[in-house]
Order: C-alpha cells, then structure tokens, then sequence
C-alpha cells in the first residue's frame, strides 16, 4: 500500500508534466455547456436533470481522469497511516506534529499560486495544504483542550456517509427546477448562510442520532454489506 499510495501521488504530481491522454474540453464548449447547465438545473424536472448529468459526463471524464490518481493515492496513504498507528497517540510523542503542520501549510500557501509551472506547483501545494491541516487536527486531538473543542465534529465524523447523502438532497431540492430552483440566483453570502445552516442541522441531528444508535443508517447499511451480516444498530 506505501508503494502504491507513493507511485499514485507521483503520477498526480507528473501529470501537468506528461502528455495529455485524454484531452480537456475547449473553453467553447465550457461556455456552452455552463449556458446549458444554468438553465437545465434552475428549471428542469429530476428526470431532465438526470439525464443532462448523464450527457456531461463524457466531457468531465478528463477531469474525473485527472484527479483519479490523486483520488487512489491518499485513500492508500490514509489506510498506511491508520495501519501504522499514526492515530494512536496514547504512547507517542505528538510534539512534532503542530511544527509539522505549520511546514506542510506554509509551504502549500507557497507553492499554491505560484505562476511557473503553475499546475505542478498547485497539485503539489493543494496536497501539502491537505496533509498540513490532518497533522494540524490530530495535534490539537492530542491535547486534552483540543479533544474539547473538537469533540463537537465528532458525531457528523461518524456518520460522514449519511451526511453527503443528506446535504446533496436538500441542496438539490433548494436549487434545482424540481424544489425551489435557486440554481444561478443566489449571491455568495446567502450561498454560504444555507450551507452553514444545513452543517449546524446536522451537527445537531448527528449527535442526537447517535445518542439512540450506533452508526448513521447509511453507515450501517455498509457495514452490514461489508461483512455479510447485520451489526448492531441500536445504543444498549
């Protein structure tokens, strides 16, 4: 897995530098299609919907293509970091994480909008910046205050699943043609009010969730698919 997760962040990495295999759609048709996109979602049925996101499919896959390695090689990375036991803080010294995230953030804030070789020097800071702020939050895990103020996350961390499900249902009913169809209508400020709104109705929802069950239900389902058998839902 450490192989793997090194060589698929490097593929990452070397892209801008390499050949384009699959090449990127022209700014004609990115302009067409976001005339397109702006009037099929803030007035379309969900069948119509449906079927636009199935037609631009084809011209996102050099995007989807794009990232899919980055994708691959932090979900290996993760898992070699859990395997080692890099979240078990209880008998390791954590005084090298906060100077650890500072490097990786401050050199992310660098490198991000650098204008030479802007797309190598962005994947790489985008990642850094990434990797900065986990070390950042597992160091403030480590402390006692921190394990405080962090402990509200913890309910919509468990339930993360059930939660995107959740936030792309209502958002889609508050934007798309099918609900109230505010898609292209809404001014950045009024954006980011629903969004915090519908994140404090879930930070909320989640914790009294899991005071009643063990997992989210989505979580559940999941598992239950996993291992081929039903675990626990209910809280003892």
């Amino acid at each position: 897995m450490a192989v793997g997760a090194v060589a698929f962040v490097s593929l990452y990495l070397l892209q801008p530098l390499l050949p384009t295999i699959i090449p990127f759609p022209d700014q004609t048709w990115l302009a067409q299609q976001v005339k397109s996109a702006n009037h099929v979602y803030a007035t379309g049925s969900f069948p119509e919907i449906l079927a636009f996101r199935i037609k631009e499919a084809a011209g996102f896959l050099p995007l989807h293509s794009y990232v899919f390695p980055r994708t691959l090689g932090l979900f290996l990375l993760g898992a070699v970091s859990w395997r080692a036991g890099l979240f078990d803080l209880s008998n390791r010294s954590t005084k090298w994480l906060a100077p650890a995230a500072a490097l990786a953030i401050g050199a992310g804030l660098m490198l991000t909008p650098l204008p030479f070789g802007r797309a190598y020097c962005g994947n790489a800071g985008t990642i850094l910046l990434a990797l900065g702020y986990a070390a950042l939050v597992i160091a403030a895990e480590a402390r006692k205050a921190g394990r405080r103020w962090l402990r509200w996350a913890e309910p919509v961390g468990r339930m993360a699943f059930t939660n995107y499900i959740l936030q792309s249902i209502i958002l889609g009913f508050v934007f798309y043609g099918y609900g109230l169809g505010l898609f292209g209508k809404l001014d950045s400020a009024t954006g980011m009010a629903i969004v915090l709104l519908v994140y404090v109705a879930q930070v909320i929802g989640c914790r009294l969730w899991l005071e009643r069950f063990r997992y989210g239900p989505i979580e559940w389902l999941w598992r239950a698919l996993m291992y081929g058998r039903a675990p626990p839902f209910r809280t003892p």
